[in-house]
């Protein structure tokens, strides 16, 4: 038994640290919004003492003034009340706006910061954290969790926190009796409120898991849409996301489980801070210890206190939830970074072989090997095609080429040197590269075809003649031009369009190697075989890989490499 508690408790020490380090590494990611969010939550925090004290003065004014029947008494001070409300809404009105802009701020920030620690991580440690997929999905999701904590979640308990106080001074002050009940109350409360918030932590991770797996599965049947519907396989789909959506729904039927608990406390704790101490007022004021003045003043200010206490422990529950978020950050704040610039530049010779490669191997953290016992000698200026089953390698190997994995075993010499000794910024420098399905943005045709080009060594006539030798000259023509617009991943466009202009801009980069990973998948025949006749002319001073299974792309080769 002893043996289990020790666990637990250190499991659960290990999750408080875990947590407070997270939340640590996103407040110092934020440091420079600091100061102004903490100026205006200190200053809206103070809201809820001030309209609170006004109304518990105002109920004061009243009472007293039915007592000693001095209406003009009364009047001076509701026209000093309805002048400090003015002067407290329009300064609340205020804070809350510039508070609205930094926590916006702050929000786009760690956006940004995520998105580039993405985008500059090492592959491996990407891969790590889940699919790529599957992160980009959850980012803004973790984001938002995080941004809650800031705009509500910190501010109401740092409210109650200055209310309370005040109003603790101010009750002490007529009963100390009162104060000493009102914070039993508070802490009674407290502890059932922790208990609850452990629970909703737990849920709210299973939550984020099966959402993220959700929006992924979506995502995938967006980007398959066709294949689904030609092969029939949309009841498959949707059992699969509609088994995710059940456990979903248990999930959040165990969610709602504790709300409601967390409701009827709340329902508890309203009765009994208001109805309770009015009753317990009256009780004094029967055995002669309290003013009648002072039922409805205490009242008013006796939610403050319990509030003061209990709101900790609903900003518990709240964290709980947001924790998942902060966590999930941390671990995509800490993604290990690629370093681009430790190792040589690239520098050409022509007497040295392109790829060179002896019983190399790629072997993973988890023992699988992506390609093992490669061997082959590629010379310069040659076209070569790689083909091979799924799961060959064949991704894997363009990965080392491209600096993205490293060779583990073996011999693998790019130019004449080892792929690892080049600096990964001068080996992709050197390199260009199309996928299955390229990058194309919003902007023009233009735009689109010299996207990261350095148009001082590319001219006008230059573009022409290439799209022309390509054969996409015609149907760009036909669209009205360079000039045309599209949207972000060029949906008015075929997908053989859009992988003829992505060949043709790294045709256009003239880097001294070219590699196509499928990028003749979606292009028609007709254009496919022009496009490999003229290949050749284009890049008589480049070498070129094509990963293919198409025959007639790998008859256009003049070496092949089955993997």
């Amino acid at each position: 038994m002893r043996k289990i508690m020790s666990f637990e408790y250190l499991e659960e020490r290990r999750n408080v640290v875990k947590n407070r380090n997270a939340i640590l590494q996103v407040c110092r990611e934020l440091k420079r919004y600091m100061i102004p969010y903490s100026a205006t939550t200190l200053l809206i925090a103070s809201r809820n003492f001030i309209i609170v004290y006004l109304t518990a003065y105002l109920s004061f004014q009243i009472v007293l003034a039915a007592k000693q029947a001095s209406i003009n008494h009364f009047i001076k001070n509701l026209m000093l009340f309805l002048v400090l409300l003015l002067l407290y809404v329009l300064a609340d009105s205020l804070l809350i706006y510039a508070q609205s802009i930094v926590i916006d701020r702050m929000t786009n920030h760690l956006r940004h910061c995520i998105h580039n620690k993405v985008l500059h991580a090492r592959l491996s440690a990407v891969d790590g954290i889940g699919t790529r997929m599957g992160v980009i999905a959850r980012i803004n999701q973790d984001v938002m969790l995080v941004a809650e904590v800031f705009q509500g979640k910190v501010l109401l308990p740092l409210m109650y926190l200055i209310s309370g106080i005040g109003a603790t001074v101010s009750i002490t002050v007529i009963c100390w009796k009162i104060t000493v009940v009102l914070y039993i109350l508070g802490l009674l409360i407290l502890v059932l409120q922790i208990k609850l918030g452990k629970k909703m932590k737990r849920i709210a991770e299973q939550k984020q898991i099966i959402k993220a797996a959700i929006l992924q599965r979506y995502n995938e049947t967006a980007q398959n849409s066709l294949y689904i519907k030609i092969m029939r396989l949309g009841s498959l789909v949707l059992g699969a996301i509609k088994l995710k959506m059940i456990d979903y729904y248990k999930v959040k039927n165990n969610e709602a489980n504790i709300s409601a608990w967390i409701s009827a406390l709340n329902a508890i704790k309203q009765f009994l801070q208001y109805g309770g101490i009015i009753i317990l007022g009256w009780l004094m004021y029967k055995h002669g210890n309290l003013g009648a003045e002072y039922i409805l003043y205490l009242a008013e200010l006796a939610p403050l206190v319990i509030n003061m206490i209990t709101s900790f422990g609903d900003a518990y529950i709240l964290l709980q939830q947001s924790l998942v978020g902060f966590e999930r950050i941390n671990e995509m704040l800490a993604l290990s970074q690629e370093d681009l610039l430790t190792g040589r530049n690239v520098a050409i010779k022509t007497s040295d072989d392109i790829l060179y490669a002896k019983e190399a191997a790629i072997r993973f953290a988890n023992g699988n090997y992506g390609y093992t016992g490669l061997t082959l000698t590629v010379p310069q200026n040659t076209i070569v095609g790689i083909t091979g089953n799924s799961g060959s390698g064949k991704s894997s190997l363009m990965r080392v080429i491209l600096g993205l994995y490293e060779n583990t075993e073996g011999i693998m010499k790019l130019w004449g040197q080892p792929i690892k000794s080049y600096n990964k910024k001068s080996l992709r420098g050197a390199i260009a590269y199309v996928p299955q399905d390229d990058l194309m943005v919003a902007g023009t045709i233009y735009e689109n075809l010299t996207l990261g080009i350095d148009m001082s060594k590319v001219k006008l006539k230059d573009i022409n003649l290439l799209i022309k030798k390509l054969g996409i000259s015609e149907w760009i023509c036909e669209r009205g031009g360079y000039d045309v617009l599209l949207s972000d991943g060029g949906d008015q466009l075929s997908g053989g369009q859009r992988q003829m202009i992505a060949i043709a801009r790294v045709l256009l980069s003239r880097k001294k190697l070219l590699i196509l990973d499928e990028a003749f998948a979606g292009i028609d025949a007709k254009h496919t075989q022009l496009i490999l006749e003229n290949l050749r002319s284009i890049t008589k001073f480049q070498s070129v890989i094509i990963v293919s299974h198409d025959e007639m792309v790998l008859k256009k080769c003049d070496v092949v490499l089955n993997m």
